[in-house]
């Protein structure tokens, strides 16, 4: 028999409405327990942060809300555990249980796990201003590098009892054009300097330099090159050939070209070159006003290479290397009645190495015969020691040491040429990330043939520069120089140059 008369609704109805008010107590007491939480404090202050999640607690002891690591990982903290007399909110349990499962562990979140990872020392880093971090200008599909940079200097000369000195400036222009392809590389560069005094008397020194490589990608084993160049720069009054009473010495151009192939055969690689250039002189003016010619040093030349080296390891290669060559003047005597015209062969021996950006370079010794069309000339025959090297010792610093063997020619008469022996040495030191330094120091021994015919004599240079970037697109630098030519027996020649240089680049 059913308890309940009729009026009053049956046994479901009852329970349902007993369910609602349930809901409805449990929803306001959730709602003041909110309000409580949102309450300030004595000290003006809120005592918690409702989010969608629950409730954040702002208690400087709350190391979940308080740690500056979830702002610098960009995760969100875990919601706290708001407590209303002893009792744990329901929902922000769920959400910690949740979290429990989901990741294992009550100390993990929901962020991202793949993090970018911060430097030990908490330092942003900074960008260094060289020409690597230029972004350049984007011209289809190359990128051009462009610098225009301009100093003031002043250059004093001391030879004997003569001393000369000279106050100009200099501005300079340069580049580089290098495409942006899949495959194969065109690298253009060019420089122009233009100098002009402005105190003082001495001569100047322009110079200009067009350069291009083409590199052709033939085959995963085969890469050919083609290259080609101009230069134009004024005869040095050091110079062995230059003009003892001339007021400026003659300006010198250099046209060349070139191509070569490498191959790798398996643990062999092969290389073979050939280079060609034709080298003009302009008049100079001498000191009566009168002009002298020097079209008889005007030359074509032309060499040969071939190179086998054999691939010990990626790091070590020992190698073989033969080379001809040939030099034609355009006439074919010169001012002195001698045939200038010559061959040349010789042969190297040397090893490459290659351990990263720690040590590389290379190294050979081998021999050399240049011989002439003119039986009065005595052939020059010379052991030949080059090497280049680059070594860092530690980040930030690094020493290159180069040699070179030469053999020049002579408008001396009775004179073959002479022998150059070069030595080159430079230390750069990056003291800070916006500041260089830079020592450099060199000799070069110039041994004439035949021997007695002109007194040797040795070249010292020594160097100093200091380089501070004010931005990534311009550079501050300020260099001195030293040089003194010493002939055997002869008077000392000194130049001193100081100069402060502004580069602008893209």
């Amino acid at each position: 028999m059913n308890p309940f008369p009729a009026p009053f609704g049956s046994p479901s109805l009852w329970r349902t409405a007993a369910l609602l008010v349930g809901v409805a107590t449990a929803g306001l007491a959730s709602s003041e327990a909110r309000a409580q939480s949102l309450a300030p404090a004595a000290d003006g202050t809120t005592a918690g942060v409702a989010t969608q999640q629950g409730v954040l607690a702002t208690d400087p002891s709350n190391t979940a809300s308080s740690s500056g690591d979830d702002l610098l990982t960009g995760t969100q903290p875990r919601p706290a555990l708001a407590e209303d007399d002893g009792a744990v909110n329901p929902r922000a349990a769920r959400l910690s249980a949740l979290d429990e499962s989901m990741t294992g562990s009550t100390n993990d979140s929901f962020g991202r796990d793949n993090l970018r990872v911060q430097p030990i020392d908490g330092l942003r880093p900074a960008i260094r201003a060289d020409g690597e971090d230029t972004a350049g200008i984007r011209l289809g599909s190359f990128i051009l590098r462009p610098a225009l940079n301009t100093s003031v200097a002043t250059e004093t000369t001391r030879s004997g009892g003569t001393e000369t000195s000279r106050s100009y400036y200099q501005n300079e222009i340069r580049g580089t054009l290098t495409s942006d392809w899949s495959r194969h590389q065109l690298t253009i560069s060019g420089d122009g300097v233009f100098q002009r005094n402005f105190s003082g008397e001495g001569q100047t020194k322009p110079s200009a330099s067009l350069d291009a490589e083409l590199r052709l990608d033939v085959s995963r084993d085969t890469v050919a090159r083609l290259t080609g160049g101009y230069t134009l720069t004024r005869e040095s009054a050091t110079d062995p050939n230059a003009v003892l009473d001339a007021v400026d010495q003659s300006s010198v151009q250099t046209l060349k070209g070139g191509a070569s192939i490498e191959r790798d055969f398996g643990l062999l690689r092969g290389l073979a070159a050939i280079d060609v250039s034709r080298t003009t002189y302009s008049d100079v003016t001498l000191s009566d006003g009168s002009t002298l010619s020097l079209d008889d040093r005007n030359r074509n030349s032309g060499n040969v290479r071939l190179r086998v080296g054999y691939d010990l390891s990626p790091a070590l290669i020992p190698f073989l290397e033969a080379s001809a060559g040939r030099t034609l003047y355009d006439e074919g005597t010169d001012s002195l009645g001698y045939e200038r015209d010559s061959r040349s062969v010789g042969g190297k021996a040397g090893v490459a190495l290659d351990l990263g950006e720690k040590l590389k370079g290379e190294l050979g010794l081998g021999y050399r015969h240049v011989s002439f069309a003119d039986a009065r000339l005595a052939a020059i025959d010379a052991v030949v020691l080059d090497a280049a090297a680059s070594w860092s010792p530690r980040r930030g610093t690094d020493i290159t040491l180069g040699l070179l063997t030469t053999v020049e020619p002579s408008v001396v008469a009775g004179q073959s040429g002479y022998v150059s022996r070069a030595l080159t040495i430079a230390l750069t030191q990056q003291v800070r990330d916006d500041l260089g330094a830079k020592l450099s120091s060199g000799a070069t021994w110039r041994d004439y043939r035949p021997s007695g015919s002109t007194a040797n004599d040795l070249v010292t240079t020594l160097g100093a520069s200091m380089a501070y970037s004010l931005n990534r697109y311009m550079d501050l630098t300020a260099d001195l120089s030293w040089e003194r030519t010493r002939p055997d027996g002869g008077t000392d020649t000194d130049v001193m140059r100081a100069g402060l240089d502004l580069t602008l680049k893209r």
